[in-house]
C-alpha cells in the first residue's frame, strides 16, 4: 500500500482491521484499538511493526509492540477499559460480511475487490483501468 499510495495522490487507503485468525487475533485487535486510542499518531507504525513481525498477532505480542513505541501495559488497559473494542468488531465484521470480505487482506478498487496479497502491481493495474474505463476491467 505504500508504494500505492506514494504513486497515487488521489487513492484513499482505509484501514479496517478484521481479526480473521480467531481469539489470539481478537485480542490482538483489542490491543492495537486500544493503542491507537492512547497514542493515535504513533497508531501507523505500530501497525506495520505489528503486521510486520513475521509473528502471528496476539495479545502477547501487540503489548510488547505497544511497548516499543512507549505505550505501557497501564496505558493499553486503562484504554481497553474507557473505550471496549466490541463496537468496533462488531462493525468491521458487519462491513466486510455485507461486501463479500471472508479474509484478510482484501482491497476495493472502484468496482473491483480484490482478495489476499496481491502485490502493487495488481493493485495499480485495476486503478489505471478505473481511470481509463471507470470500471476494473476494461473491455
Amino acid at each position: 500500500m505504500d508504494e500505492i499510495i506514494a504513486n497515487n495522490d488521489d487513492v484513499r487507503f482505509i484501514l479496517k482491521e478484521i481479526p480473521v485468525l480467531g481469539p489470539e487475533s481478537e485480542a490482538a485487535q483489542r490491543v492495537s484499538y486500544a493503542f491507537f486510542k492512547v497514542d493515535p499518531d504513533q497508531y501507523e507504525d505500530f501497525h506495520r511493526a505489528l503486521m510486520g513481525s513475521g509473528n502471528r498477532a496476539t495479545d502477547e505480542s501487540a503489548r510488547a509492540v505497544a511497548a516499543a513505541f512507549g505505550v505501557d501495559d497501564a496505558q493499553i488497559d486503562a484504554a481497553m477499559a474507557e473505550f471496549p473494542a466490541e463496537a468496533a468488531l462488531e462493525e468491521h465484521f458487519a462491513l466486510a460480511s455485507s461486501i463479500g470480505v471472508n479474509g484478510t487482506p482484501a482491497y476495493i478498487v472502484g468496482d473491483t475487490m480484490l482478495h489476499g496479497a496481491i502485490g502493487a502491481d495488481r493493485i495499480q493495474q485495476i486503478i489505471d483501468n478505473v481511470r481509463d474505463c471507470g470500471q476494473g476491467t476494461c473491455s
